[in-house]
């Protein structure tokens, strides 16, 4: 690849002309449980371990977050619902130097500590939807505060 000009169009270096079976196989990956994980997870957390997550869920190039997931809440709610312990998250943000090449030097920032809330915890045992939504709220503003613009 020589160079990305949007999301949907790239320059080649070298262009190749590429032959495809007509009738590809192709799996269909059924949907996953989590709450073994989850509760692995909590168990952990209850033990005082350190939990590294991504909650965009999935690595990209682009300089804007993608749509965060709700296991990040799920895994900080439900382990202080479970044991009643404290949870605090830390984010980190990640500015690249030449986000463009595979393994660029890169910049890591710490945001404050955030301390989540027992009043949230409360919201998590009646309206599990909106402790989550307003969690994953507060996650996306402290990631929004490490990110730099382009």
């Amino acid at each position: 690849m020589k160079a990305i000009q949007s999301d949907e169009e790239v320059t080649v270096a070298n262009e190749a002309k590429v032959e495809f079976e007509k009738d590809l196989k192709y799996k269909i990956i059924p949907k996953l449980e989590y709450n073994d994980l989850y509760k692995y997870i909590w168990e952990s957390l209850n033990n005082g371990a350190c939990i590294g997550i991504f909650p965009e869920g999935g690595s990209h190039d682009r300089s804007e977050l993608l749509p965060l997931k709700a296991g990040i809440c799920i895994m900080a709610l439900g382990a202080m619902e479970k044991y009643g312990i404290s949870v605090t998250l830390v984010s980190c943000g990640f500015t690249y130097y030449q986000p463009e090449k595979f393994r660029s030097k890169v910049l890591m920032e710490y945001g404050h500590p955030y301390t989540i809330s027992p009043e949230l915890v409360q919201l998590y045992r009646t309206d599990k939807r909106r402790a989550i939504s307003t969690l994953l709220a507060d996650v996306e503003e402290v990631l929004l505060s490490l990110m730099v613009e382009p």
